[in-house]
């Protein structure tokens, strides 16, 4: 998901194994590098589809949501050692300039601490939220066990009610590619 210069351990993030340092991702793409052959997500569909043979020791690396800092920090690291990758970007991000609701609640708990964060989900949703959550790790699976019950508009009207509580503060590990970076990935063969 991400990859950073700088891990900021007790952020979400890193909380839930989305993000890693530069160097560490360079250290397991050189170990990729020397022991695999690394095809697009498409190459190896098609490979699939229409039986063609894929090279020896094939492996697809892929990544999520689009952040800025895979295409700042993790594709040069790519494009040195000559590996391929696949990127899925999320829409939303690009075009509206907005981020995931999950990306929001990150947001918001890496923003503040986790007894405001407790006080102010319970706010938002006193069925859900009665038990008290002291640490980030387990608000996060607070979060993600109420996101995964609620409907769409309970999950927005949540968020909606924390946001307005807490306006998350800009954090660099929620920015997302811009069209042109996108762009650029793909014309350097990503």
């Amino acid at each position: 998901h991400s990859v950073t210069t700088q891990l900021h351990k007790d952020a979400c993030m890193p909380l839930t194994r989305m993000q890693v340092t530069a160097s560490h991702f360079r250290q397991h793409m050189e170990y990729v590098a020397k022991h695999y052959n690394t095809v697009t997500l498409s190459q190896a569909m098609d490979s699939q589809s229409a039986d063609l043979p894929l090279p020896p020791r094939s492996c697809a690396i892929t990544f999520d949501d689009g952040y800025l800092d895979v295409f700042e920090n993790a594709a040069p690291i790519l494009q040195q050692l000559g590996l391929r990758a696949t990127f899925f970007v999320i829409g939303r991000p690009t075009a509206l300039h907005g981020i995931p609701w999950i990306h929001a609640v990150h947001a918001i708990l890496d923003s503040y601490s986790a007894a405001e964060c407790a006080a102010e989900f319970q706010k938002a949703e006193p069925v859900f939220f009665d038990i008290p959550a002291r640490c980030r790790s387990a608000l996060l699976r607070l979060v993600w066990r109420y996101f995964l019950n609620a409907d769409r508009a309970s999950r927005w009207r949540f968020l909606q009610t924390v946001q307005e509580r807490l306006p998350a503060r800009p954090h660099s590990a929620y920015r997302f590619m811009e069209p042109w970076q996108i762009r650029r990935l793909h014309e350097a063969g990503f």
